[in-house]
C-alpha cells in the first residue's frame, strides 16, 4: 500500500468518525457541518478527477498540477525521472534559486523569466528571426523547427500557468517551493545544454584554431561550457582528445590566471570569482562522476582542479 493511499484512508477514517459522533449526539442536526465533514472524507478520493477544490470560508487545496507536469517532463526527457537536485549550490549560477527562501513566489517568476531567455537564445540560434511573441509562441515555433519536439514544448506549456499563478500573486505552498528548487535547474540544464550542443562544435573549433591571446579567451569560455552542459562537454571532448588534453594543460593559463587588475580590490574581487568557478567546475565534475564513474577524461580533470591554485601575474 503507498504512501498516498494510507493517507487517502486515514483522513476518510478520521471523517467517518467525526460524522458518526456528530450523528450519535441527539443535541446536534444534522446541518451544514455533516455536510462539511462529508466533503472532507470524499476529498481525498476527488483528487485524481479535480484539480482543486474551495471549502467555506476560502481555503483552497490543489492536486496533481506539479506531480503531472513534472512526469510530463520526465517523458518528454527533459529532466530525467528521479533525479532532483541534490547540490543546491551548483546551481546558484541561475538567479532565481538566490530569492526562493526569501519569496517563493518571486522565484517561480524568476523562473519563468529565465526559461523565457534561453527558449529565445534557442530561437535566436536556430531559426535567426524571432517574432515578437511571448514564451507560449516562442516554444511552439522551436517544436516547428525542430529545435524542441512536440512533446517537449507541450511539457514546457504545461508548467507556464504554474508559473504564471505565482507570478500573479498565488500562495505558494510548501510542496510548490521544494519543486522550484529541484525541478526548476534541470528544466533550466537541459535547455543549456541543447545551447551547448549548437555552441560547442564551432567553440572547440575554434579553440583548435587559437592563435595568442586568443586562445585565452577561448579556453575560459570552454570553461563556462562545461558548467553549462557538462555531459555535451564529455560526449564532444571524447571525439576530440588532442583539443580535451590542449584545454587542459592550458586550463591554468587560460581560466585561473589574473591578467591585470587596477587595484587590489579589484585583485581580490577577481580571485574571488575564479575561486567560486572553480569551485562550481569541481561541483559538476564530481556530480557527473557519480553517474560516469569510469569516465577517466573527467577523472584526470576533477585532480587537475583540486591541485589548480589561482595567481596572479599582473
Amino acid at each position: 500500500m503507498t504512501e498516498k493511499r494510507i493517507i487517502q484512508l486515514s483522513i476518510s477514517a478520521i471523517g467517518i468518525l467525526f460524522i458518526v459522533g456528530h450523528l450519535i449526539l441527539p443535541d446536534i442536526k444534522i446541518d451544514g457541518i455533516t455536510v462539511l465533514l462529508i466533503i472532507i472524507v470524499i476529498t481525498p478520493w476527488l483528487a485524481p478527477v479535480f484539480k482543486s477544490f474551495e471549502l467555506p470560508g476560502g481555503l483552497k487545496v490543489e492536486f496533481h498540477d506539479l506531480e503531472k507536469a513534472t512526469q510530463k517532463l520526465e517523458e518528454s526527457g527533459l529532466i530525467k525521472k528521479g533525479s532532483a537536485s541534490k547540490q543546491h549550490q551548483v546551481h546558484s549560477k541561475y538567479s532565481f534559486l538566490n530569492v526562493v527562501d526569501i519569496d517563493s513566489n518571486l522565484a517561480l517568476s524568476g523562473l519563468r523569466m529565465e526559461i523565457e531567455s534561453r527558449l529565445k537564445e534557442l530561437a535566436e540560434q536556430n531559426f535567426k528571426v524571432v517574432d515578437r511573441h511571448g514564451i507560449n509562441q516562442i516554444a511552439r515555433q522551436l517544436s516547428e523547427h525542430g529545435v524542441l519536439s512536440n512533446q517537449e514544448s507541450s511539457a514546457i506549456l504545461d508548467i507556464l500557468p504554474i508559473l504564471n499563478k505565482a507570478a500573479h500573486g498565488q500562495d505558494v505552498d510548501e510542496q510548490t517551493h521544494k519543486w522550484v528548487i529541484e525541478i526548476g535547474p534541470q528544466i533550466l540544464d537541459s535547455l543549456e545544454a541543447r545551447k551547448s550542443a549548437h555552441e560547442l562544435p564551432d567553440l572547440i573549433s575554434s579553440y583548435k584554431n587559437r592563435d595568442g591571446a586568443q586562445g585565452v579567451e577561448i579556453g575560459h569560455e570552454l570553461s563556462k561550457q562545461l558548467i553549462k552542459s557538462i555531459d555535451t562537454f564529455f560526449e564532444l571532448m571524447k571525439k576530440d582528445k588532442k583539443a580535451f588534453n590542449d584545454w587542459i594543460t592550458e586550463l591554468d593559463t587560460s581560466t585561473f590566471t589574473l591578467y591585470e587588475a587596477s587595484d587590489e580590490i579589484e585583485e581580490e574581487l577577481a580571485y574571488a570569482k575564479y575561486s567560486r568557478l572553480k569551485e562550481i567546475m569541481i561541483e559538476k565534475v564530481e556530480q557527473y562522476l557519480e553517474k560516469n564513474t569510469e569516465n577517466n577524461d573527467a577523472k584526470e580533470l576533477l585532480n587537475k582542479l583540486n591541485d589548480m591554485n589561482i595567481r596572479s601575474i599582473w
